[in-house]
């Protein structure tokens, strides 16, 4: 019945907005790194949900960690933002200063949101 899916349709993309708002990814002075981390927050919450949003955002994620894959802080992404520990215990289990740790995290976040933060993504995820 075509009313029904127009029903579907029109909840699925209230939901996603509402994710996506929640997530501060659509505020207009959200920077581009600033949507990323969110993102990279939800990680391990997204790869539990079935819904064609989440698994869109976690094969991104996971293109972004392989592209990375050889970078030696990538595991920085991995204890700051899926293990949620702290700079200063993430630094240390990677046997670095913390400002080294923030700094590259940070570069790596940056070349994240080249593709995480993307216009185009974004719109995709809304369709």
């Amino acid at each position: 019945d075509e009313a029904l899916l127009r029903q579907i349709i029109a909840e699925t993309v209230d939901t996603t907005i509402a994710k996506l708002q929640t997530a501060g990814i659509l505020r207009s002075q959200c920077s581009a790194v600033e949507k990323t981390e969110a993102l990279l927050f939800q990680y391990k919450t997204l790869q539990g949900v079935q819904t064609p949003y989440a698994q869109r955002v976690v094969r991104e994620i996971d293109a972004c960690l392989e592209e990375f894959k050889n970078d030696p802080f990538i595991e920085s992404i991995r204890l700051f933002y899926f293990d949620g520990q702290k700079n200063a215990t993430a630094a240390a289990a990677m046997h670095y200063e913390e400002r080294t740790f923030r700094r590259n995290r940070r570069q790596l976040v940056e070349k994240f949101a080249v593709r995480l933060a993307s216009d185009e993504f974004i719109e995709e995820l809304l369709r």
